[in-house]
């Protein structure tokens, strides 16, 4: 898989879903307004090993494909609150549970270059969730 940046400059201001937000990281879906994709961005900030500083900050990134991420959009449509974490509906929990495959190598910077991996979006017997693309 070939390196890949960051499909926009700066998706949040797109935001679709707000999956997960607190003081040890976020995890969310923003558009993007020059593909009509989307990203996923998952960040952990974990302090477990003291000894090396640099490893707290964790990000992991996805993209997403446009049918996919119109498909996102369609379901986020009969969300009441899709910016707010706590939402119960349908689409927050289903993406909730499980975090996009394949996981990406994480990176302890948000715009340090590394593969950023595609994953889609499905929603079967009214489930939303990710799928992933081969």
């Amino acid at each position: 898989m070939a390196q890949a940046a960051r499909c926009c400059d700066d998706p949040r201001t797109g935001t679709l879903v707000v999956l997960s937000r607190g003081a040890s990281g976020h995890y969310w879906v923003g558009s993007c307004t020059s593909c009509a994709g989307a990203l996923i961005e998952h960040y952990s900030y974990d302090d477990w090993d003291t000894g090396a500083p640099e490893t707290y900050d964790m990000y992991w990134w996805w993209r997403m494909d446009a049918p996919d991420a119109a498909a996102l959009r369609e379901a986020v449509k009969g969300c009441p609150a899709p910016l707010d974490p706590g939402c119960g509906c349908r689409v927050h929990e289903g993406l909730r549970k499980t975090k996009p495959r394949p996981l990406p190598p994480p990176t302890g910077a948000p715009n340090a270059p590394a593969e950023i991996p595609r994953v889609g979006f499905a929603v079967t017997d009214a489930r939303p969730h990710w799928t992933e693309l081969y």
